[in-house]
């Protein structure tokens, strides 16, 4: 043998060992299993969740200045009503002479859109009550 496939003095070579097997573990029980797929479902959806939180929160906040901005709407509609009405009182009195005649047409314009609006708000609250969706859990069968 030449002097480079021996191993220097002193130190010998020892036969390779076969490797050790590891024991085997056991299969997880029912329970480990089903707490792993419940884990693995919840990370799943928690970053939706978390979308759909923050979407609900911004859209909780569009909603009230959605409800802020309708009331100033409201509020100046309502002046430019009022003055519409008084100029319409003016009008007739410079017609007719007489506030009293005016006074009565906006009245009775004013009733008769109160009442118009009136109905059309009944009509919508048959909305209110969900009606397709009752049609769908009832089967079609009325109450």
């Amino acid at each position: 043998m030449s002097s480079a496939s021996r191993p220097p003095q002193g130190e010998e070579s020892e036969p390779p060992q076969p490797e050790a097997k590891a024991p085997e573990a056991a299969p997880p029980s029912l329970t480990e299993t089903l707490a792993g797929l419940l884990a693995a479902t919840l990370a799943r959806y928690q970053a939706r969740l978390e979308l759909l939180s923050l979407d609900v929160r911004r859209a909780v906040l569009s909603l009230g200045h959605l409800i802020l901005l309708s009331l100033v709407c409201a509020f100046l509609l309502w002046t430019a009503w009022f003055m519409a009405m008084a100029g319409l009182v003016c009008l007739i009195e410079h017609l007719t002479g007489t506030y009293a005649w005016g006074i009565l047409v906006v009245i009775v314009l004013n009733l008769a859109l109160m009442a118009w609006l009136w109905q059309r708000a009944i009509r919508l609250t048959h909305h209110l009550t969900l009606p397709a969706v009752r049609a769908h859990i009832l089967g079609g069968r009325h109450e």
